[in-house]
């Protein structure tokens, strides 16, 4: 069965203590993206705001047509929110590899450099941090089933965990 999602909007004249309004869209999980705007553009017509046919154009574009990097940026707000800072520069970097196109997570990233909640991330860092992230997601091997799995070693002359199959010599590449 697939999974439905409402959301509703309150909009609030707080110093009148009104209610403007409560939009609301419904639809499929995988369709979010697409209810967004639709909800963006209820919002838009209950609080009665003019928009130029340019404006309009320029809000209907989608912040991101992936959902991995949309998430991740969620992520990392939300470790920002927990002051874990370090963590959300994290999440705002796998966004944005991703999806290069999403500006919201480099936005996300300059803004806790300047406010100096880390420190800038050189080029250099952020590829040894991939590299580290991919450590143990790699083999050594070019088959996709090896007969005798092996973990990613450290050094290239440490002494391999896994036996070596029969009638086989283990290598690294580097022989």
């Amino acid at each position: 069965k697939k999974k439905r999602l409402s959301i509703l909007s309150y909009l609030l004249d707080a110093p009148k203590r009104k209610t403007l309004g409560t939009p609301d869209v419904e639809g499929l999980f995988q369709d979010l993206l697409r209810m967004e705007k639709d909800l963006l553009f209820k919002i838009i017509d209950t609080l009665q705001i003019a928009l130029t046919d340019e404006q309009r154009k320029e809000l209907e574009k989608p912040v991101t047509v992936n959902p991995r990097a949309l998430m991740a940026y969620f992520k990392g707000i939300n470790a920002s929110d927990h002051q874990d800072y370090e963590k959300a520069a994290g999440y705002y970097d796998e966004a944005r590899m991703l999806d290069p196109q999403f500006r919201w997570p480099g936005i996300a990233l300059n803004e806790l450099i300047h406010l100096r909640l880390i420190k800038p991330r050189s080029g250099k860092r952020r590829i040894k941090e991939f590299a580290r992230s991919l450590r143990d997601r790699t083999s050594l091997t070019d088959s996709l089933e090896p007969e005798a799995p092996t973990k990613r070693l450290r050094k290239p002359d440490a002494v391999p965990v896994a036996p070596e199959p029969e009638g086989q010599r283990f290598t690294t590449g580097l022989d």
